[in-house]
């Protein structure tokens, strides 16, 4: 692959990507049927030729939102990783959740869509106070922490995630 390859994947990494293809449609979406999608206030879509994409390890669960296309997620771990459309000039493209790239910090949004439904607080989150994770958890919590979550980058000696142990 050439050198503008980019990889990604879902939470727990039973589903991994990579693709050529450059950032040219990177978009942040605040319709409510992707704010339920993701779980928060909006969700952050990059737009990839399907020719320039594929699943290097599993392929995604998917569900039919609508009838316009599939929501695809980790049938592992529930990670919404991507968007497909069914039919339309559309389903040439491959839709993918920015949060799911390794390196997250190289999307950059260029347009938002849906901002009727654009939640009214987001104006203001610049004003909202700031702190560090640290500030507020003790370093010994740190201490004690074991995170199944897969790193951001392939790795050669993954092993299929087992059941997490349950808590309570």
């Amino acid at each position: 692959m050439s050198n503008d390859r980019k990889s990604g994947g879902c939470q727990c990494g039973a589903l991994r990507f990579e693709t050529t293809a450059p950032f040219d449609e990177a978009y942040i979406c605040h319709c409510r049927m992707c704010q339920k999608s993701v779980g928060g206030p909006f969700a952050v879509y990059v737009k990839l030729p399907r020719s320039a994409f594929r699943w290097t390890r599993g392929q995604p669960a998917e569900w039919a939102s609508s009838t316009l296309g599939f929501r695809q997620f980790c049938g592992t771990c529930g990670t919404p990783v991507g968007y497909r459309y069914r039919v339309g000039a559309d389903a040439a493209n491959q839709y993918l959740t920015g949060g799911g790239f390794d390196d997250f910090q190289s999307i950059v949004p260029t347009v938002q869509f849906a901002s009727e439904s654009r939640l009214h607080w987001m104006d203001h989150v610049n004003e909202l106070s700031e702190r560090d994770l640290g500030d507020d958890v003790p370093g010994s919590f740190f201490a004690t922490l074991t995170s199944y979550q897969h790193p951001d980058r392939d790795v050669a000696d993954w092993s299929p995630p087992t059941r997490s142990p349950s808590h309570g």
